[in-house]
């Protein structure tokens, strides 16, 4: 930021540009930028922009209009349930284990299924499945039947290490399946191959659909 204006011009310098120079130490004063920082409000200010109509008493303009747009507007909540597609007869069961098995399964945006791109799910940080069935048992429980990676270690350690932000280099699988709730689910997984074209390892990442937060 310091030689922007070398690189880039002085147009280029705004107040928003001067303060990256300052980031690095309100970071380490105050702690992750997520835990402070206020740009996820933005998009309301500019509703709240909107209500205001004369140049007097704003504030409580902006405050009627939030206290009736809030009575007028209360929408029913309905519970998410997950729904079940595609049955089939012909998956893996682990001993002892019975029901109704299907090959997809949606539960508000989360899509799963035992066919990649959308078989990967994380259970926990360390613990990464390969979705081989989905069975609904006798007493109306989901469950998720797949094999875990048993391998899994770093992609990468500069700047941080890549499994504290749930990403990991795997390539062995267990030899039996185990059997988890739908409930388990933490995140749901993206594998990717490795750019070594020798290499029989994937790189197993997060993506930002988890379980419906109405449970």
């Amino acid at each position: 930021m310091r030689n922007s204006i070398i690189l880039l011009g002085p147009h280029f310098v705004s107040y928003n540009i001067h303060s990256l120079i300052h980031l690095p130490d309100d970071v380490r004063e105050f702690g992750p930028i997520y835990e402070w920082a206020g740009y996820w409000a933005e998009n309301q200010l500019q509703k709240i922009k909107y209500m205001i109509i004369a140049k007097a008493r704003m504030l409580e303009q902006a405050v009627k209009r939030i206290d009736e747009h809030d009575r007028l507007s209360v929408k029913k909540k309905t519970k998410k349930v997950p729904i079940l597609r595609k049955e089939h007869f012909s998956g893996q069961l682990p001993p002892l284990v019975s029901g109704r098995q299907f090959r997809k399964l949606t539960h508000g945006r989360l899509k799963l299924s035992i066919a990649k791109p959308d078989n990967i799910v994380f259970l926990s940080q360390y613990c990464v499945l390969k979705i081989e069935n989905i069975l609904l048992t006798d007493d109306n429980n989901i469950k998720l039947i797949g094999k875990q990676y048993t391998d899994p270690i770093n992609f990468f350690n500069v700047p941080i290490e890549s499994q504290d932000l749930w990403t990991h280099e795997v390539s062995t699988l267990s030899q039996n399946c185990s059997v988890h709730s739908l409930y388990d689910v933490k995140w749901k997984g993206l594998k990717l191959p490795t750019t070594l074209p020798t290499s029989n390892s994937y790189i197993v990442l997060p993506v930002h659909t988890s379980m419906p937060s109405d449970l």
